[in-house]
């Protein structure tokens, strides 16, 4: 999905025992009173992505002009082979 130019996100979920956060508990991450394992993960969602109008003609013209045009991306891509490995990001969440 990552590599067609779609945004991937992963979903987890944790359902919270109701005895300990009530209604309206007051969550903050600055205090860190949250809960941070046990999640299930849920899957992946795709999200379509395309570059907005106007950027293909001025990456072409860039070229043209002989500049070499480059993304720079904060995202982090996981190949598929890595995904499902031992060494993946997710698979603590699918041990359950």
């Amino acid at each position: 999905m990552a590599s067609r130019g779609h945004r991937v996100i992963g979903c987890a979920q944790y359902l919270l025992p109701e005895d300990k956060y009530f209604t309206d508990y007051a969550f903050s991450k600055k205090d860190k009173n949250y809960p941070d394992s046990e999640y299930c993960f849920l899957g992946l969602i795709s999200l379509e992505d395309p570059p907005k109008h106007g950027v293909r003609e001025a990456i072409g013209t860039l070229r043209l002009a002989g500049i070499r045009v480059m993304m720079v991306t904060g995202a982090l891509l996981i190949p598929n082979n890595l995904l499902f490995s031992p060494r993946s990001p997710v698979l603590p969440f699918l041990r359950r």
